[in-house]
């Protein structure tokens, strides 16, 4: 009888340690998954912001490339023009 109730014991007392060890676990893996959340949704906000700068630098290439073709044609247009002029 003394063994089975030593016995009990020490199969209790191993289970608590295994429920303990294991909600110690859960623990540590929701903080590692909020974790690992916050950092997808702030690679994701860096993705975005990424694809908006692109975006503004295509559209800022565009308007220089714009801008050298007015120069360009302002400047055959100007130069018959002022030989004219002379």
């Amino acid at each position: 009888m003394l063994l089975l109730v030593t016995l009990y014991l020490v199969n209790r007392q191993r289970r608590l340690a295994l429920q303990g060890s294991t909600e110690l676990l859960e623990q540590r893996v929701q903080r590692r998954t909020r974790e690992l959340e916050n950092e997808v949704e702030e690679r994701k906000k860096a993705e975005q912001t990424l694809r908006n700068t692109q975006a503004e630098l295509i559209q800022a290439a565009k308007l220089a490339g714009l801008g050298q073709m007015s120069a360009g044609i302002s400047h055959e247009l100007n130069q018959p023009l002022t030989a004219i002029r002379n």
